[in-house]
């Protein structure tokens, strides 16, 4: 249920945009956002940082697009919204020393502390490659392209670079632990 809920603003955006156009679709998402705003808040009582940032830039540059009648405010917000995260990765490892992806993913994965420091530039860098791609698509490239890119081409982006740090990872730990135990 839950990925469901992650998911529908998404869904709802790209159905609209198939049906419709970019303003209506626009619309849709920042409707079914804060819907899904309000759905987290009654059921769990609370609502992560990372959702209220993705909420309030497609409601502002979602705004802008439908005011100005402009889509590339979109672009704008996907963009922003990858090149905050991963500001916000370094600087709260800079600032108050916490590797929000190891936070995020030691339940999953055992690892030296070298390790998911590594990690978490791999990450910082992933999502300003993500920025960059998205802005260039935006620019670039239709927008039918674009929004393709931007509902199911970052979804398959993000799933496969988490695949293959979950498997870095694992294959570098293994490795590690093999020649421990090798050595004993």
């Amino acid at each position: 249920m839950k990925t469901a809920i992650d998911f529908m603003p998404l869904v709802l955006y790209l159905a609209a945009y198939i049906v419709a156009d970019i303003y209506v679709a626009t619309g849709v998402l920042v409707g079914a956002m804060a819907l899904q705003i309000l759905y987290w808040k009654v059921t769990l009582g609370i609502i992560g940082r990372l959702r209220w940032l993705n909420f309030a830039l497609a409601a502002v540059f979602g705004g802008l697009t439908l005011a100005w009648n402009d889509p590339q405010y979109l672009v704008l917000r996907a963009t922003a919204l990858y090149g905050l995260v991963a500001a916000a990765l370094v600087l709260v490892y800079g600032i108050a020393g916490r590797n929000l992806v190891q936070l995020a993913l030691q339940s999953r994965i055992e690892a030296p502390d070298a390790a998911w420091k590594r990690s978490l530039y791999a990450y910082a860098g992933f999502f300003v490659a993500l920025g960059v791609a998205n802005f260039a698509i935006g620019h670039m490239a239709s927008e039918a392209v674009w929004v393709a890119f931007d509902t199911i081409g970052v979804l398959v982006l993000i799933a496969g670079f988490m695949a293959l740090h979950f498997f870095a990872m694992r294959r570098r730990y293994d490795a590690a632990a093999e020649a421990t135990v090798g050595n004993q």
